[in-house]
């Protein structure tokens, strides 16, 4: 049986050429001797294993099976993860999340600042907020770890531009057991800004009591707008009007995460999305368009 070996990595930021060379087809199972730390954490940042055989599929970590994020490199592991996640280019970007995770521990107060404040440039989307959220639980047990800092950096997360803000938390609304209305519950977030406190009420009471709260009169346009997306949102959640759900698609800019299930049946709706996926999302649903 073929396994996939990996090179030892450079300190030095990657690039797509430097990539070909984490990962090599090799017949042998074992790893080699003397390889540094530094070199496995990068291992696993970018594959999801501190080991030299790369095998596709969900992983399962914990602080007990990873050991290349110990206590003496977790300061540089922060700077790493950075990188790694800033280039795009890891294939197991769970790996990302729970190292940083791990990193959010810390008995040092400098690296565990360093983590958090690093959340947002690693969690990209609601998907990767979650899973550092459930990897920073299991790493606290037999604690949750919802300490203060911890509320303050899922806060700031929330904290964005209303806009990116209304995109994020709408094509992905759960994941791994939490949900947007869990971490808000749990970081008693307040703002003075309307437009984001409108997406607050969204997340909270849905899109109605929102519409109720924020359509006055005297509304700003960031709020109209931020009420007109959620509004196109919810219709596209409701309707099974293909026709319908391609205009609200179009005029508001909604992405492949806000389709509903039986959208996705359509060939319409697929014609109007295919020009606006990303490659590996647009791959991943190869086998849906096949059939």
């Amino acid at each position: 049986m073929t396994s996939v070996h990996t090179e030892p990595l450079s300190h030095k930021s990657s690039t797509l050429g430097d990539i070909k060379g984490i990962v090599s087809v090799d017949w042998t199972m074992g790893d080699r001797a003397g390889i540094s730390e530094h070199s496995r954490l990068l291992r696993f940042l970018h594959i999801g294993t501190e080991a030299n055989c790369y095998t596709p599929g969900n992983k399962k970590f914990s602080v007990e099976n990873v050991h290349c994020i110990d206590t003496s490199n977790q300061e540089l592991a922060v700077k790493e993860i950075v990188r790694v996640a800033k280039e795009g280019l890891s294939v197991c970007p769970d790996a990302l999340f729970f190292a940083l995770a791990v990193c959010s521990r810390s008995q040092d107060p400098k690296t565990k600042d360093s983590a958090y404040s690093a959340l947002q440039e690693v969690c990209l989307t609601g998907e990767g907020l979650f899973s550092f959220v459930h990897f920073g639980e299991e790493v606290s047990k037999p604690t949750t770890g919802w300490g203060r800092s911890r509320r303050t950096a899922v806060a700031n997360w929330y904290k964005v531009d209303p806009k990116k803000l209304a995109s994020l938390v709408t094509r992905v609304v759960s994941h791994r057991g939490w949900t947007h209305k869990d971490l808000l519950r749990l970081v008693h977030l307040k703002t003075e800004n309307k437009a984001l406190s409108a997406i607050y009420k969204y997340i909270t009471h849905g899109y109605e009591a929102a519409e109720k709260e924020f359509s006055v009169e005297d509304v700003s346009s960031d709020v109209k707008e931020i009420l007109a997306y959620l509004k196109a949102v919810h219709e596209l959640k409701h309707t099974t009007d293909e026709q319908k759900a391609v205009h609200l698609i179009e005029m508001h800019d909604l992405s492949f995460e806000h389709v509903p299930t039986q959208l996705l049946k359509s060939e319409e709706v697929w014609l109007c999305l295919i020009s606006r996926l990303p490659v590996q999302v647009l791959v991943a649903q190869l086998p849906r368009l096949h059939r």
